[in-house]
């Protein structure tokens, strides 16, 4: 705990407010590490103003006047500035003081780890002496053993190292095959591209040369057909012209029916009055028979 550090004026004053102050004051020039006046320090003092107020009843003060009042007043500032000046002289001294023992404190510790580490390195120090001495008593036994098996390291190294020789040429073989067969690979993946390429053009090519037979057949039919079409469309004319000739003989046939039924009527008429006629071996009688026959021949036909 802090020391209290009160000027010894403080007995001095009798008023209370210059003594509430004044406790005020011893409050701030505490040191930071130090606990707290607010439950000590201040009690303390203000039992004090009150005692020293109940100790010396305040009398019948004669009138002051006030030019005094103010000297009083002046007076009482003046020590109150140097009592706040001589409080913070004291709590810069409080600071320095702690700042100090914590480097006290620090250095302590140092002393302390430094202390421990110096036994620390006797210890170490005495434990490689014992070891030394053991090293120089077993130092040849471990030597020989160190030396055998250093030897049979090396012998393993060697082997190894021969292994790894032989591994690295089978590694280059093994590169060099796979490099060829990189090369194989990159060429036939270029043959079977070549080959769908050609195969791709040859399967266009089927298919224009399929397209084109399919023309020629189309044509050749169409063709066929064109000359079918010809022989029908010559046949239906040969047909016509004879449908022609016929209808023309139909349209005909009527005419002659009609002339031949006149002229079957008019030879009727001659008969029928050659026949009322006395003597038919006349000449005109001979002329009308001929002309007769011929009428009936030209209707036969």
């Amino acid at each position: 705990m802090a020391p209290c550090l009160v000027s010894p004026e403080l007995s001095n004053f009798t008023s209370p407010p210059v003594a509430l102050s004044a406790c005020l004051a011893v409050e701030g020039a505490v040191a930071p590490g130090a606990p707290s006046l607010s439950r000590t320090l201040r009690g303390k003092l203000r039992w004090w103003a009150f005692w020293v107020l109940l100790r010396k009843p305040s009398p019948r003060l004669p009138i002051i006047p006030r030019e005094e009042k103010t000297e009083q007043l002046a007076d009482t500032r003046y020590e109150v500035d140097l009592l706040m000046l001589e409080l913070q002289d004291a709590h810069r001294d409080n600071v320095e003081l702690a700042a100090r023992t914590q480097s006290a404190r620090a250095a302590l510790y140092e002393l302390d780890s430094l202390r421990e580490k110096a036994s620390r390195a006797e210890r170490l120090e005495m434990e490689a002496m014992g070891l030394r001495r053991q090293m120089s008593i077993h130092s040849t036994d471990k030597i020989t053993c160190n030396i055998k098996d250093l030897e049979q390291v090396v012998h393993l190294l060697r082997e190894s190292s021969q292994a790894s020789s032989q591994g690295l040429n089978k590694n280059k073989v093994l590169h060099e095959t796979v490099m060829e067969t990189k090369s194989k690979l990159s060429m036939m993946d270029w043959e079977r591209r070549q080959l769908c390429r050609d195969l791709e053009q040859v399967k266009e090519q089927a298919k224009e040369q399929a397209a084109q037979a399919q023309k020629q057949e189309l044509m050749k039919e169409q063709a066929a057909r064109a000359q079918e079409l010809e022989q029908d469309l010559h046949r239906l004319q040969e047909e016509i012209k004879k449908v022609a000739t016929e209808v023309s003989a139909l349209t005909k046939a009527p005419e002659r029916v009609s002339s031949l039924e006149r002229e079957s009527q008019g030879l009727l008429l001659e008969n029928q009055r050659l026949q009322t006629s006395p003597d038919p071996l006349q000449p005109e009688g001979l002329d009308r028979d001929e002309q007769l026959d011929t009428r009936v021949i030209l209707a036969s036909e």
